[in-house]
């Protein structure tokens, strides 16, 4: 397997040069499969197509957030790939609208190798990592006025940012982790990766509900919560009982081992594409 960080690579010689870059590693190395997941502009639609048909490369694109990004992102490689991968379910409707059919809905994983239990004792009731958009900053403020401590990190927040190793120390020192799973556009909730992430550090996690949540995990291994009330009483609920915590916890741990690491989620996506006859083994 090559990598490539093809974002931080386009931002210093452009989407043209990383594509044809991409063109040269393909020939000179075989490769049976470019997969590749499109951030912004980093590569060039010609480029790829240029890929697929000189060096006969098929190309599997993962698309995010096609939910609200589809018509001003993934339609622009829709001619130039094999396969397109979507997270989301509701944009299936517009990838038929397309006339493309090639296309499977998966879901996000972990790489649980890395987002892992660190066995360190606790030093916070809540955290949440990631932006303060729509309603976050909200319901932090109103958790702390009721006496939660709740630590938060990520663009937006006065704490900053934090790094990988510095994320995952901050929930293995957390007695709950929150997820609010709302999006930045829309107001439609979703699954995530800090979904799978979450629960594969043996932490116990109270997330927004979604409408597909409940097809990667029971109540019995994730908390979702509805209004702040319930966030609020639910919170409480986990902290007043340790037993149940830890028994939330490592029910969840079990489950995303077992179903939702990357070894598991793209094993299965890539036999799928094989079975349709999209790719050649």
């Amino acid at each position: 397997m090559i990598e490539g960080r093809t974002d931080a690579i386009a931002k210093r010689i452009g989407a043209s040069r990383v594509t044809d870059a991409l063109q040269e590693m393909a020939f000179r190395h075989e490769v049976d499969m470019l997969f590749a997941v499109p951030f912004r502009n980093e590569l060039d639609p010609t480029g790829l197509a240029n890929i697929r048909d000189k060096t006969k490369t098929p190309i599997v694109m993962w698309f995010s957030d096609d939910h609200w990004r589809f018509d001003g992102h993934t339609v622009r490689f829709l001619d130039c790939i094999s396969v397109a991968v979507t997270t989301s379910r509701v944009a299936l409707a517009k990838y038929a609208a397309a006339k493309f059919d090639r296309v499977i809905k998966s879901q996000w994983g972990v790489n649980h190798r890395v987002y892992r239990p660190l066995n360190l004792p606790p030093v916070w009731d809540m955290s949440f990592i990631g932006q303060p958009h729509s309603d976050r900053r909200e319901y932090v403020q109103r958790l702390r006025s009721a006496g939660f401590s709740v630590a938060t990190r990520g663009f937006g927040w006065p704490e900053g940012r934090a790094s990988l190793s510095e994320a995952v120390i901050l929930a293995n020192t957390s007695k709950i982790c929150l997820n609010f799973s709302n999006s930045s556009h829309g107001s439609q909730n979703q699954v995530k990766g800090r979904d799978f992430e979450l629960p594969a550090m043996r932490r116990a996690v109270l997330t927004a509900q979604s409408d597909e949540l409940s097809e990667y995990y029971s109540s019995d291994e994730v908390v979702t919560y509805s209004s702040f009330d319930d966030l609020r009483e639910k919170a409480s609920e986990l902290l007043r009982n340790d037993a149940y915590r830890e028994r939330l916890a490592y029910a969840g741990f079990q489950r995303t081992l077992r179903d939702h690491t990357y070894e598991v989620r793209l094993g299965s996506l890539l036999s799928e594409i094989i079975d349709r006859g999209w790719i050649e083994r």
